[in-house]
């Protein structure tokens, strides 16, 4: 009698660990999601920002045409090519502002694969440890089963 409630409490501990174990996953699963949510708003609001900040440039470089043009030594053709040169600089730093974003977005990207994986190795560390308990455990009930038969 004494045996089985070992044998049924070491049943009882290993599907209490088989619980803990998908427990751990969905919170794991749930983290990553959180991340990259996290990550996709941060990413929209720079974006955002950024338009934002274009939008102002755009303001103030129509406010200087409008005061450019009230100013009659100045020509037409010098003011588009002052326009057209800052364009050029606004265009070239919104693909600069991208692409450090997407490195961005690729290191983190890779830190978190390494945290994942990482994570993973310290869990099958843990279940193999788990399960070397519960052999040696069984091994023992099995040995004490076979000197009590004697």
């Amino acid at each position: 009698m004494y045996v089985s409630q070992k044998v049924g409490t070491t049943k009882s501990s290993i599907s209490r660990f088989e619980i803990v174990k998908g427990r751990r996953s969905v919170i794991g699963n749930r983290e990553c999601e959180v991340t990259i949510r996290e990550q996709t708003v941060q990413e929209k609001e720079q974006w955002l920002a950024a338009i934002i900040q274009k939008d102002q440039e755009i303001a103030t470089l129509q406010r200087m045409i409008e005061q450019l043009q009230k100013i009659p030594q100045i020509s037409q053709q010098d003011i588009k090519q002052t326009v057209a040169h800052r364009e050029d600089e606004l265009r070239s730093l919104v693909t600069k502002r991208e692409e450090e974003n997407l490195e961005a977005v690729r290191l983190r990207e890779t830190e978190f694969c390494e945290a994942w994986i990482k994570r993973e190795e310290d869990i099958r560390k843990e279940v193999e440890q788990n399960c070397r308990v519960i052999d040696e455990r069984t091994e023992w009930l099995a040995k004490k089963s076979a000197r009590v038969k004697r």
